[in-house]
């Protein structure tokens, strides 16, 4: 059975946007990888998900065998982690 939990008005509209981000980002995979032929995003999952019991803001990022988390209580900030995370992957991949 699915728990459906009711969020904030500004926890909703920000989980809105990273969806539309989310879309976005699947949409231009191919393009990125073309582009950027050294940097292979295909395989880099992002999770994201709120856990009312803890209050927070709850996030993976798994690429390859690397796997990276964190939670934050606002969800911007989580979102920032995040972005920051996979800034790190990127860097990382283009030095090797």
């Amino acid at each position: 059975m699915i728990k459906y939990t009711s969020y904030p008005e500004t926890h909703t509209k920000l989980l809105s946007q990273y969806l539309i981000m989310k879309k976005s980002i699947r949409n231009s995979e191919s393009t990125l990888n073309v582009k950027a032929n050294t940097i292979n995003l295909s395989n880099m999952q992002i999770n994201l998900w709120y856990s009312p019991e803890l209050q927070q803001w709850r996030w993976t990022l798994t690429q390859d065998r690397e796997q990276i988390s964190g939670q934050q209580p606002i969800l911007r900030d989580a979102m920032n982690d995040v972005a920051n995370s996979v800034e790190y992957l990127l860097d990382t991949q283009q030095a090797e």
